[in-house]
């Protein structure tokens, strides 16, 4: 959804002690608007046109340079600064083992040095491999090599790139070969347009609350009651919202895995539900609330403990756990092998069973 502009985003994630909850009012589209786009071809064109009004050719020095050229011969070829093809994306299966990388914690305290120095010290701590677009990032004067600061302590690597790449406009790959390409959002938008696929974003880090209990009366102002104003604040009645959050509001607000909530702006709604109304209503408010699971990093952890528990004791609990690692698809291969060596023959068997209902060639 990255190439449609997002608003009121929650993001709500269970944990031990409760929910914890973190609200951006706006995650701006991976692509460049219209608008901006028009602008800056307007801007484009009007600097053209001054330079050539300035130009005053002068046919005795053009002569001049004819000849030049001809007793010169063949001139060198111009450097090619096209910037090369994006490298292929990785499947599933190698996504979910960088992801493993991306949630690994790590430290930084540097008070200035280039970006690209940074980024570098983050992928070492991780364990990941950058590769970077120095053609587009160069053509897009984007400044890696400037001078930046980073202070993480003991915070996931997915943060800290954020930290780094989403302020300068900076996005990344996940290829084949399992290496971050860092590049412009922008350039991974356009391609995921022309190919039909996701459009990215660049990364955005998020502050969150305190974890908090659903029964406590702040929980609810911070959840449901938060929501609802954002909701009449989007043109919506207030019977239709009460109604709306007493059927959805305790899966929204008390979900058992982490997920993102999420309104459609009306320019988005439009142009994905086009709606003709005649005749025209004097007023006409449109809403959509988007909700996305399967997002929570931890998604990894949770494979594993579900390939432990393939050998309890229970056979309830051997079959609940074989059937949500299946609902898991190519995020659990990575558990799954690891559990092939497991020494329960019980757990062996259950997962070479499931990775051959994931089309995963079994040794």
């Amino acid at each position: 959804m990255s190439n449609r502009r997002l608003l009121d985003v929650a993001v709500i994630a269970p944990s031990a002690d409760g929910f914890r909850v973190g609200w951006l009012d706006e995650l701006p589209s991976a692509t460049a608007a219209k608008a901006d786009v028009e602008k800056a071809e307007a801007e484009k064109k009007e600097a053209e046109k001054k330079a050539e009004a300035g130009k005053r050719p002068d046919p005795a020095k053009q002569a001049e340079e004819l000849f030049q050229e001809a007793a010169k011969g063949e001139e060198e070829k111009p450097k090619d600064d096209a910037p090369p093809p994006l490298p292929a994306e990785g499947d599933a299966e190698i996504r979910a083992r960088v992801d493993q990388f991306l949630n690994r914690p790590i430290t930084v305290a540097v008070e200035s040095a280039p970006r690209r120095d940074l980024l570098r010290m983050v992928a070492e701590q991780s364990r990941l491999r950058l590769e970077f677009d120095d053609k587009t990032l160069a053509k897009d004067k984007v400044e890696i090599d400037k001078p930046t600061s980073l202070k993480a302590a003991g915070i996931p690597a997915r943060d800290a790139l954020a930290d780094l790449l989403g302020g300068v406009g900076l996005s990344y790959r996940v290829t084949e070969a399992g290496r971050l390409f860092i590049t412009t959002a922008a350039r991974l938008a356009e391609a995921s347009e022309k190919t039909g696929g996701p459009v990215e974003g660049p990364p955005v880090k998020l502050g969150m609350s305190q974890p908090l209990k659903a029964a406590d009366p702040s929980y609810r102002e911070f959840t449901r009651d938060a929501l609802a104003r954002r909701l009449e604040g989007r043109g919506l009645r207030k019977d239709l919202v009460t109604l709306l959050l007493d059927r959805y509001g305790e899966d929204l607000f008390e979900p058992g895995e982490l997920i993102v909530l999420a309104q459609l702006s009306r320019e988005a709604i439009d142009e994905a539900v086009p709606l003709d109304v005649f005749p025209p209503p004097r007023k006409l408010t449109r809403a959509a609330l988007v909700v996305v699971h399967g997002i929570d990093p931890r998604l990894q952890d949770r494979a594993k403990e579900l390939v432990r528990q393939l050998g309890d004791p229970s056979w309830k609990s051997r079959e609940t756990a074989e059937s949500r690692l299946l609902a898991l698809g190519p995020a659990a291969v990575p558990a799954l092998e690891e559990g092939l060596r497991d020494k329960d023959v019980e757990v062996v068997y259950r997962v070479e069973r499931l990775l051959m209902k994931l089309n995963r060639n079994v040794p």
